[in-house]
């Protein structure tokens, strides 16, 4: 695993610190639990001062400062829990090109879970004024106060043709499809277009998947991000 921390010059936070999940945009997510992500994927959190979106930094933080609790499994909690592995901690830029920059200005920490489950994420520190700090979603409320990363393995695909889902009778998302569509001139352009109302054909594909969270519930399917696919 590779870790870096932010500069010791850095300022110490100055407001109540809390945690909160960043989108691959660099954009908040207000949320306390994500549950898009499929296993082997990257994840982010960042730093801010408690209940807004504001960018905050908490300088020195290492591997011993993350407290991560892994439940669940894919299909029962009895299968192999997710993990916290190539972890990088580091100062968020807010580049929206690369979604391992996090909120600008605010400590950032992103890893990757080879496997399906949940996670609760805090982040536990002493501030310079000699008091221990727990770094939570939210420390005011009842009940887990926790940020909540949500794993999955990948499922199926849905495929819709023309807005129609491609699936059987059961519902079941069918993995292979074949259409068959016409064309006819279009003597305006003199080229070759589809029977259909627009003369195109309209395709999407979104990637399912599910897992077993930490109460022995399934949750899914649910569209997944940070899949790798390539277009044959």
């Amino acid at each position: 695993m590779m870790a870096t921390s932010s500069p010791r010059s850095a300022p110490r936070p100055t407001s109540k610190p809390g945690s909160r999940h960043i989108a691959d945009d660099a954009s908040v997510i207000t949320g306390q639990e994500i549950n898009s992500n499929v296993r082997g994927s990257r994840h982010t959190i960042c730093t801010v001062a408690e209940g807004t979106s504001n960018a905050i930094q908490i300088p020195g933080l290492t591997l011993a400062n993350i407290v991560i609790t892994n439940g669940g499994g894919y299909a029962s909690t009895i299968d192999t829990d997710p993990d916290f592995t190539d972890v990088r901690i580091f100062v968020g830029t807010g580049n929206t090109n690369n979604a391992t920059e996090g909120l600008s200005g605010a400590t950032c920490i992103s890893w990757v879970s080879t496997d399906a489950g949940d996670q609760q994420i805090n982040i536990v520190y002493v501030g310079a004024d000699g008091q221990n700090y727990n770094v939570s979603w939210d420390n005011d409320g009842a009940g887990n106060r926790s940020l909540i990363k949500e794993w999955n393995r990948l499922d199926d695909s849905l495929l819709t043709i023309e807005g129609t889902a491609q699936t059987d009778a059961a519902g079941d998302a069918l993995q292979e499809v074949v259409k068959t569509y016409g064309v006819v001139l279009n003597p305006a352009t003199g080229m070759y277009q589809f029977t259909t109302s627009d003369g195109d054909i309209d395709i999407s594909d979104i990637f399912r998947g599910s897992h077993t969270n930490s109460a022995g519930s399934t949750e899914g399917p649910m569209s997944l991000a940070g899949v790798d696919w390539t277009s044959r």
